[in-house]
C-alpha cells in the first residue's frame, strides 16, 4: 500500500529521530582521578629538577680548581716580590722573575726600586739605588717560582691576608708584598709569613753576596 506523500515524510522523519547518532565518546574524569594525574606530573618535574641540581653540582667539583702546588715550565709564569725589611740597616729591594728566563733586582731608598716610571727627580735619595739583570735558564726562573710555592705563598694568597700600610714599621720579620701570575692563576698578597720572609732573604743574599753589593 502507498502513503500519501506527506504521511511518507512524517514516518521518515519519526524514524530517524529514534536511529541512535554516533558520535565521539567524550571521557570525564573524577575530581579524584584528575588531582592524581597532577600530583605525578608535580612529583616527575621536581625529580627532573633535582636530577639536574645534583648534575651541576657534580660538574663544579670536578670543576673545581686544584690547589697549586707546582710550578709548571709555562715561559709566561711571573713573579715579583717588593720587600721591606725589619731591619733599619737593610735596604728595601724588589725581586721579578720571569718565566722566559729573567731576574731583576733592585735595593736601595730610591723611589725608583719600587717604581720604574717614577718621576720623583726631587727626591734627597733619588740616586739610592743597586741593580743587577741576571741571565738564567727557564728551569731556573721556574725553580725560584717554586721556592715561594713551598714556602706557602697559595696558603698566604687563599686567606687573603692583608696588611695596612702602618704595618710595615711594625713587623719584627719584615714584609714581602707579592704579585704574581703561576699556571695561569693570578696572585696577590702582603704577607710577614717567617718562611715566606726567609726565602725573599735567601734569595736577597744570594745575589748580593755574589754581585759585591753593599
Amino acid at each position: 500500500m502507498k502513503l500519501p506523500l506527506p504521511i511518507a515524510r512524517a514516518c521518515a522523519l519519526a524514524h530517524s529521530s529514534l536511529v541512535p547518532r554516533h558520535s565521539s565518546p567524550v571521557t570525564r574524569h573524577s575530581p579524584l582521578v584528575t588531582r592524581h594525574s597532577s600530583l605525578v606530573t608535580s612529583l616527575s618535574s621536581l625529580a627532573l629538577a633535582l636530577a639536574l641540581a645534583a648534575f651541576m653540582a657534580s660538574g663544579c667539583a670536578l670543576l673545581r680548581e686544584k690547589p697549586l702546588t707546582e710550578v709548571n715550565d709555562s715561559q709566561l709564569n711571573w713573579l715579583n716580590v717588593r720587600y721591606h725589611p725589619a731591619d733599619k740597616d737593610k735596604k728595601p729591594c724588589c725581586l721579578n722573575i720571569v718565566g722566559v728566563g729573567s731576574v731583576e733586582f733592585k735595593q736601595g731608598r730610591s723611589p725608583l726600586v719600587f717604581n720604574s716610571f717614577s718621576q720623583d727627580v726631587g727626591n734627597p735619595l733619588w740616586g739610592d739605588i743597586e741593580e743587577e739583570k741576571l741571565g738564567v735558564t727557564p728551569e731556573q726562573a721556574r725553580w725560584i717560582m717554586q721556592l715561594f710555592v713551598d714556602a706557602g705563598l697559595m696558603d698566604e694568597a687563599s686567606r687573603m691576608k692583608k696588611l695596612a700600610r702602618s704595618d710595615l714599621g711594625k713587623a719584627e720579620s719584615g714584609i714581602a708584598i707579592i704579585a704574581a701570575k703561576l699556571n695561569g692563576k693570578q696572585v696577590r698578597v702582603a704577607t710577614n709569613s717567617q718562611p715566606l720572609i726567609d726565602t725573599v732573604e735567601s734569595l736577597v743574599e744570594a745575589i748580593v753576596s755574589n754581585r759585591g753589593f753593599h
